[in-house]
């Protein structure tokens, strides 16, 4: 078993494997069940003759699938990503930044991401349009003391516009 395998047990003994379908649905739409396997394997139901073991569906699915359990599996928590954008193909990191507003606030969960990505701060960006919570922050350092530059959600959205580098 893994961490994704025990995780996905946990969700689904809480009878809650619905809201993960809803959010991956986003990606593929002819999703209709996911399973746990034999061995710890996750599967996915797309209508074929056979369960389809969610490795296949691509690293964008994986790490969608493994962020959203860590949240609903950490409860009133903090859940850390470092370079959220890896393995993401950038027309699907808006839907993780959506499913992550989502279901952290369903469940109460602060989200402290890392992303060296413009196209990544550009998805986190659309996505605080529709919500109220999120920000911002940039490290930098001068060479001896590190610093932590606040963004409010109206200078993201103004550096983004203008494509300044806040990396």
């Amino acid at each position: 078993k893994n961490e994704l395998s025990d995780r996905f047990d946990n969700i689904q003994r809480r009878k809650e494997k619905s809201q993960v379908i809803d959010i991956l649905k986003n990606l593929e739409p002819n999703l209709k069940d996911i399973a746990l396997g034999q061995g710890g394997i996750v599967y996915v139901d797309l209508g074929l003759d056979n369960l389809v073991p969610i490795q296949l569906m691509g690293d964008g699915m994986v790490k969608i699938l493994a962020v959203v359990l860590a949240i609903m599996d950490t409860k009133d928590g903090v859940v850390l990503i470092d370079e959220i954008e890896n393995g993401l193909h950038f027309k699907s990191q808006e839907i993780l930044w959506n499913a992550i507003a989502k279901t952290s606030e369903k469940y109460n969960v602060q989200i402290v991401a890392a992303t060296h990505s413009i196209e990544n701060i550009r998805a986190f960006s659309n996505v605080l349009r529709c919500k109220t919570k999120g920000s911002l922050y940039r490290i930098e350092t001068d060479g001896k003391q590190h610093k932590s530059i606040y963004f409010s959600q109206e200078k993201i959205r103004s550096f983004v516009e203008s494509n300044w580098e806040m990396r």
